[in-house]
């Protein structure tokens, strides 16, 4: 277990909290009203299964929603507003030429940027002292 932030365990951390933020519940259901009767079918399209796909992926641990929280609330303070977007670009899959064109800069410009900042933010760690915390595989 290393005993220092590196790039590679603030960019593991930063697509950590992006999937976590992607699997979280869009609707709670304790929020709404609901029904036990089932749900209406409206024609022979939805008997068959033909409507939109609903993902099987269970809710993130509480653990997983507080290394994101902490990412969020924390790290993203120390990021300039176009770093912040690249290594979340980055962090959701954009790849970098689609970034490059929407920041109206070039791919290489794209990667060192993203590079230098993941970079601050393991050095800012390290200074504040922050205990090295990896990415804990979760169980399906």
């Amino acid at each position: 277990m290393a005993d220092q932030w590196t790039s590679l365990l603030v960019a593991e951390r930063i697509k950590e909290a992006a999937e976590t933020l992607r699997r979280l519940p869009r609707h709670h259901p304790g929020r709404k009203l609901t029904s036990s009767w089932p749900h209406a079918l409206h024609g022979p399209i939805d008997a068959y299964g033909c409507n939109e796909f609903s993902s099987l992926t269970p809710p993130p641990s509480a653990a997983a929603i507080d290394r994101m929280d902490e990412v969020l609330i924390t790290w993203v303070r120390w990021l300039t507003p176009e770093e912040l977007r690249i290594l979340w670009l980055w962090a959701m899959g954009v790849p970098a030429t689609i970034t490059a064109q929407r920041l109206k800069v070039h791919r290489t410009t794209v990667h060192r940027k993203k590079l230098a900042a993941l970079k601050r933010i393991a050095v800012l760690l390290n200074q504040n002292g922050v205990p090295v915390c990896p990415v804990a595989e979760e169980v399906f």
